[in-house]
């Protein structure tokens, strides 16, 4: 089944399965209506021959069958018949110009018939061995319906006279019209299932083509995905149809993944700029320690390799700095409760004793998070030295704690030069430096901001700044309130 299942498309295989369904639904209520109509008119038959019977016996009282209640007309098929005078040739009365009759005797002989002719059939003595036998064990007269020769319905009723039982009326009639009937209600019963099965399957594929489309997108942009293009989207527009959802949800995929292998590729770029500088570098400087090795009085040799020595702590400090981003990037989520204000005394202690120039302001206010206490001292470490190197002589950087009702935010206020708008977006960006002549100065990496962003992004936070030129930056550290 897996086989021929796998090389029909989805529209023939829910076609197949949703006709095969509905037409055994359909088929099996066809069949139930047709017995339960059949029933209905076998047995409505026979109430009214029955009926005839009572009729004739003067048991109704010349009343109407719609007049004689359901309890009364049970209880007057379940009692005594008795049989009236000159019983015998009686047919006509029994037939009420309706029914064909005969009455016959206790051991089933012919005695009268009506319409008068080629005498009817006799049933068989089986019947009316049953017949008689329920009758003497004085259970009550029985009524013994069943089908006859050329397709008539036949009702017996036994007649008695003082208890003893005398005869038997038996009454026919043609089942032709009632299987006439029948059979034009399955005709239009197989008409109107099949208008349905019909209807329902142009539906359906009409419905399948309209979902045919969304998903054959899904599958031509899946396959230009597999031949490597990650610019390629879907275009389905997000809505309540789950397959437009998960076509969005594709598309939000394919841009996250773009994003990510461009950022891996700008990412390979920039360290090997940043490391190809400093290589260049002690290239350089080592070929002139080479050529003045032999002379150790020329002091050029001895500035080469203090040249060396600071592009090698450039290297060792850019490793270090993508060590910390990668860690920062994969940091567990496990941690504890902080005080942001002994952190934040922390930071600034270490701090004073690298910038004894600047002076480093605490402003009052706390509040508690939670987290990594390292990984979030690094990162507020990070911000007050981007701070610390561009604030001007005399003007204090500014750090406090602010709670609100949904945050705890640390807050680092700078009064330098200020960060233009359309760098601010760029900002956390790996290696991005809004004044790269500036940073080389300060031995930046342009990395500091990126390891912030990533640790604050882990803890479910993240970065704020807002600058204005020549007047102050303020980075905001956004955390979770616990």
């Amino acid at each position: 089944m897996d086989n021929w299942t796998r090389r029909l498309s989805l529209r023939w295989l829910g076609g197949g399965l949703l006709v095969t369904v509905l037409s055994l639904l359909l088929g099996l209520t066809a069949l139930a209506s047709y017995k339960v109509m059949r029933d209905v008119l076998w047995i409505s038959s026979l109430r009214n021959m029955d009926y005839q019977v009572l009729s004739a016996l003067g048991t109704v009282h010349g009343r109407m069958v719609s007049d004689v209640s359901r309890e009364e007309f049970r209880r007057l098929i379940h009692q005594g018949v008795p049989a009236p005078a000159d019983w015998q040739n009686q047919a006509e009365k029994f037939s009420g110009g309706v029914y064909a009759v005969q009455v016959l005797d206790e051991r089933g002989q012919f005695l009268s018939a009506y319409p008068p002719g080629p005498r009817p059939f006799v049933p068989d003595e089986e019947r009316l061995r049953r017949l008689k036998r329920h009758f003497l064990e004085g259970r009550g007269p029985a009524r013994l319906p069943y089908e006859g020769p050329g397709r008539r319905q036949v009702l017996l009723v036994p007649l008695s006279q003082q208890g003893k039982l005398v005869g038997f009326v038996v009454l026919s009639t043609n089942w032709f019209p009632s299987e006439t009937f029948l059979s034009a209600f399955a005709n239009g019963a197989a008409l109107i299932a099949a208008g349905i099965v019909l209807t329902v399957l142009l539906v359906y594929l009409a419905l399948v083509r309209q979902l045919n489309r969304p998903l054959q997108s899904l599958l031509q942009c899946a396959r230009q995905v597999t031949n490597g293009d990650l610019g390629v989207r879907t275009g389905l527009a997000p809505g309540p149809n789950e397959i437009y959802r998960v076509g969005a949800t594709f598309d939000r995929m394919l841009e996250r993944l773009d994003w990510q292998f461009q950022s891996q590729k700008n990412f390979v770029a920039d360290v090997s700029h940043e490391l190809r500088t400093p290589l260049t570098a002690l290239t350089g400087q080592l070929h002139i320690v080479r050529a003045l090795r032999d002379r150790p009085e020329d002091r050029r040799g001895e500035r080469a390799l203090d040249r060396c020595e600071r592009e090698l702590e450039r290297m060792v400090e850019l490793v270090e700095d993508l060590l910390t981003l990668m860690r920062a990037e994969d940091l567990p989520l496990a941690g504890e409760t902080i005080d942001s204000q002994v952190l934040i005394e922390e930071c600034v202690s270490d701090l004073r004793a690298l910038f004894p120039a600047v002076e480093l302001r605490l402003r009052p206010g706390s509040a508690r998070v939670w987290g990594q206490r390292e990984a979030l001292k690094r990162a507020l470490l990070n911000v007050l030295e981007n701070a610390c190197n561009y604030s001007p002589a005399g003007q204090p950087v500014e750090v406090w704690a602010e709670e609100t009702a949904e945050h705890c935010v640390l807050h680092v206020l700078d009064h330098g030069q200020g960060v233009a708008p359309e760098w601010i977006p760029r900002l956390g960006q790996r290696f991005f430096r809004p004044d790269p002549s500036r940073c080389r100065q300060t031995g930046g990496s342009g990395l500091g901001l990126s390891i912030v962003k990533s640790t604050l992004e882990r803890h479910g936070g993240q970065l704020l700044i807002t600058s204005e030129l020549n007047r102050y930056t303020r980075v905001s550290l956004q955390l979770p309130k616990i």
